[in-house]
């Protein structure tokens, strides 16, 4: 059986239904948990600069390690970006090369040098990588044992078990790609092994059966993503997690909501819910749910 959520910000959907598995004595599994040592900000230090050795135009990895540094605060990256904008447009990781011989009024002198320092650190490495042999038989978890070594970032203990994990089940001439491909999904699996009813986002149980599904919090507010830009791309969200099951799948929703989920989706907190938009143009109806199930098994 598996219970899938929207989304899990600040475990406001999970918490709950953890609390209430664990009142009826039911054993879970909580995917989302197992993944968090990727989701660390060494975690992401460390994967990031594993894909700027494979390409040093990443506008993403750059943008993530900036993130990451203490002491660079948030405006100065988005000054960054908004100079890359207007100058072309340029790309991200163009106008941070160059920011050591640019002024850029949004960027105080202290974050400017947090800044240069931190590409100056990292591109020293990754020009020491390039010039190291790499072989069909790198080892490439060790590899990444070594970056970390250089740039002094710790590798957990649940990271480490990720990390070898995914280097035994990868193809060693997929190489760094194939390894770093290989974390999430090993992650999952793991997880699951465990047993008991799996806790997960919608978008991560693609690929999985079970043999009930329920789906929360399937409403208005939250289904399409107020956020999203694109209502297919959620129609094919949900449809994803209607189809994981084998026997039964179950949408929940609520008329209205007063704790933590409240403040997930559209809307004011502590507010009337309403069905979601794809279910109300499927004709598709809300029942009353202890109504229902008892009408099952009778």
């Amino acid at each position: 059986m598996a219970i899938l959520t929207r989304a899990d910000f600040q475990h406001r959907w999970s918490n709950p239904i953890r609390l209430a598995l664990d009142i009826a004595e039911i054993p879970y599994t909580d995917v989302e948990s197992v993944l968090e040592p990727l989701h660390t900000d060494d975690a992401r230090r460390l994967l990031a600069v594993a894909r700027l050795s494979l390409n040093r135009d990443d506008d993403l990895a750059w943008w993530t390690l900036l993130k990451m540094r203490r002491g660079i605060p948030d405006s100065a990256i988005r000054a960054l970006a908004d100079a890359a904008w207007s100058s072309g447009p340029r790309r991200f990781h163009e106008q941070l090369m160059d920011l050591e011989g640019v002024e850029i009024a949004e960027i105080s002198t202290g974050a400017r040098n947090l800044t240069m320092g931190l590409v100056h650190e990292v591109s020293a490495v990754l020009d020491d990588l390039s010039d190291e042999l790499v072989t069909d038989t790198t080892d490439w978890v060790e590899w990444l044992h070594s970056i970390a070594d250089r740039l002094g970032i710790p590798i957990s203990d649940a990271l480490d078990s990720l990390l070898t994990r995914a280097g035994e089940e990868s193809d060693v001439e997929g190489g760094i790609p194939g390894l770093l491909a290989q974390l999430e999904p090993v992650a999952r699996d793991l997880a699951l092994e465990a047993g008991g009813v799996s806790i997960m986002s919608c978008g991560r149980s693609k690929g999985l059966t079970f043999d009930v599904v329920v789906t929360a919090g399937v409403e208005h507010e939250l289904f399409p993503h107020p956020l999203s830009t694109d209502h297919e791309e959620e129609r094919r969200l949900l449809y994803v997690a209607v189809t994981r099951a084998r026997l039964a799948s179950f949408l929940t929703m609520a008329s209205y909501r007063s704790d933590g989920t409240s403040f997930s989706g559209g809307g004011d907190p502590v507010t009337s819910r309403s069905r979601c938009e794809f279910l109300s143009q499927a004709g598709i109806r809300p029942e009353n749910g202890p109504q229902y199930i008892r009408g099952l098994s009778s």
